[in-house]
C-alpha cells in the first residue's frame, strides 16, 4: 500500500498509523480480532480514496463509524462519543 498521510483537523499531517486506529476502536469495546480486520478494511478504503496520498482524519472517522454501525451499533455509539 502507498505511504498514506492523514490530514488532521488543525491542518497538520502525519503518517497513517494502523496502531492508532486499532487502539481507538479497541477502546470503544470491539474485540482485537475484529478491530484488526476493521483497520485493514479502513486502510484499503483510505488507499483507494486518498487524494494525492492524503486522507483526512474526519473522513477516516466517518468511515469507521459507518462500518461500526454495521458490525455493532453500541460500539459505534461508544466510538462516536469517545472521538469527539
Amino acid at each position: 500500500m502507498q505511504d498514506l498521510q492523514v490530514t488532521k483537523r488543525e491542518g497538520g499531517t502525519e503518517p497513517w498509523s494502523k496502531e492508532k486506529l486499532i487502539n481507538s476502536v479497541a477502546k470503544a469495546g470491539l474485540s482485537v480480532e475484529v478491530t484488526e480486520h476493521l483497520e485493514y478494511l479502513i486502510e484499503v478504503w483510505a488507499n483507494r480514496n486518498a487524494k494525492n496520498g492524503q486522507v483526512t482524519s474526519v473522513e477516516i472517522r466517518d468511515k469507521v463509524i459507518e462500518l461500526l454501525n454495521a458490525i455493532d451499533p453500541m460500539v459505534s455509539d461508544a466510538y462516536s462519543s469517545y472521538k469527539k
